[in-house]
């Protein structure tokens, strides 16, 4: 009995070293992978990023993108002149545009955030050049939200909207291809974002003192003001991105020169 119990014993002994050796190369081999796999998504996200930079700083030095910047920024320096609205047409358009932000966006902002924000965050100090392309090109656009990338002239005749009818299908196609959320044109020396392709309320704000001057895109703008040549690049990683309507947003930007002259910022959302 004793013998035959020993043996049980041995038997069982055995039998638990063979069981906790094959866990650990069980357990081993599982680490193996996962390390493996977190590698291979390691060099997936730095490829993903390093495209994206690729890509941006190559636009930016594009001659097409230059002539646009410059464009842009002319017509919105002086689409006021252009248009030549009185005080109360202003008014007019501040009022339809309160309506949008009121019915559209800050709804569905709130909601999605779960914040409390209202019109005296955005109308306090907003610009007369800001009222009037926001109402051309956001609020009186028969698009619906999610779609006012669709308006390619606003057909108020000035030079602005003539640029961006000539350049808007051009950028609007290049989104989609390179599968971007945005693009953004904003002047160098001022922070005026001069244009955006999908029109969301960021479009002709300031990112120095605008609504949105604390946000990961302004931060990534500063960057790009300090650049001092063609070819720089920057990224800002994914942050809570309220003209988005509260969704989360990374951007990659790279300085516009114009020749030696640094003129503008292009940035992509993604």
């Amino acid at each position: 009995l004793s013998f035959v119990l020993v043996s049980l014993i041995s038997i069982l002994a055995i039998g638990l070293v063979g069981f906790f050796s094959l866990k650990k190369i069980m357990e081993r081999t599982a680490l193996n992978t996962f390390e493996a796999i977190r590698e291979t998504k390691k060099q997936q996200i730095e490829m993903y990023f390093n495209t994206f930079n690729n890509q941006c700083k190559t636009a930016a030095q594009d001659l097409m993108i230059v002539d646009a910047m410059k464009e842009f920024k002319k017509g919105f320096d002086s689409i006021s002149q252009n248009l030549q609205y009185p005080p109360e047409q202003i008014v007019e358009h501040a009022n339809g545009l309160k309506d949008y932000y009121r019915n559209e966006y800050l709804m569905r902002l709130n909601a999605n955030t779960g914040e409390d924000q209202s019109l005296k965050d955005y109308f306090g100090m907003m610009p007369d050049v800001t009222k009037i392309l926001q109402y051309l090109y956001i609020s009186n656009n028969p698009n619906p939200v999610g779609k006012k990338e669709n308006l390619d002239d606003a057909k108020d005749g000035s030079s602005y909207s003539k640029t961006h009818a000539k350049y808007h299908p051009i950028l609007r196609e290049y989104l989609k291809n390179f599968k971007y959320y945005d693009v953004f044109f904003v002047d160098i020396e001022t922070g005026e974002i001069v244009y955006t392709c999908y029109k969301e309320v960021d479009f002709s704000t300031n990112l120095l003192d605008g609504p949105f001057k604390k946000s990961n895109i302004a931060k990534l703008f500063l960057k790009i003001q300090e650049d001092q040549k063609p070819g720089d690049s920057h990224f800002v990683d994914f942050d809570v991105y309220n003209p988005s309507y509260g969704k989360a947003a990374a951007f990659v930007g790279a300085p516009i020169f114009d020749q030696n002259k640094k003129i503008g910022a292009l940035i992509f959302q993604i």
